[in-house]
């Protein structure tokens, strides 16, 4: 499972969360750090509501005649502070659901992929959440940012 693969099945992964907003397929922030908070804004409400992935390969393990392929997969979510009092509540539930659906993933221990079975799987679950203020349109947005971070692995034989 190549890179692309693996951002893909992460992505179809993440869109079927519950109440995750946008989803954009890249972190966007490197590409426009003066206005990223854009690419999470949901089209039909206006709000700031959304999430990025970003995918580093990581050194290989070598073991055995083997080799794992190691992936560091950053979750990044982007929550507009509309109302102190439901703020909390609904950061929270938004990493509830994301971590539910890669629960689901991690308990048999793959990540989907077309055509053959891969041996992908993921591990060491790592979350985190701040205050931020973003720039958006023309002005600022207070957000929270939440961070779910974890490693996909691919297994494969040396030859």
């Amino acid at each position: 499972m190549a890179l692309a693969d693996i951002r893909t099945a992460v992505k179809a992964l993440l869109e079927t969360a519950s109440g995750v907003g946008v989803v954009n397929d890249i972190d966007p922030f490197g590409n426009d750090p003066e206005h990223f908070a854009d690419h999470f804004v949901e089209p039909t409400s206006g709000r700031i509501n959304g999430w990025s992935i970003g995918i580093r390969e990581m050194d290989p393990d070598q073991f055995l005649g083997a080799m794992d392929r190691r992936y560091e997969v950053r979750l990044r979510g982007l929550m507009g502070v509309e109302d102190e009092e439901r703020r909390r509540a609904d950061s929270e539930a938004s990493i509830q659901a994301v971590l539910n659906v890669f629960a689901l993933v991690g308990a048999n221990r793959r990540l989907p992929s077309s055509g053959t079975p891969s041996a992908d799987w993921t591990q060491d679950f790592r979350t985190a959440m701040r205050e931020r203020l973003v720039r958006s349109g023309e002005g600022q947005a207070l957000c929270d940012e939440i961070t779910v971070t974890f490693t996909a692995v691919k297994q494969e034989a040396l030859t």
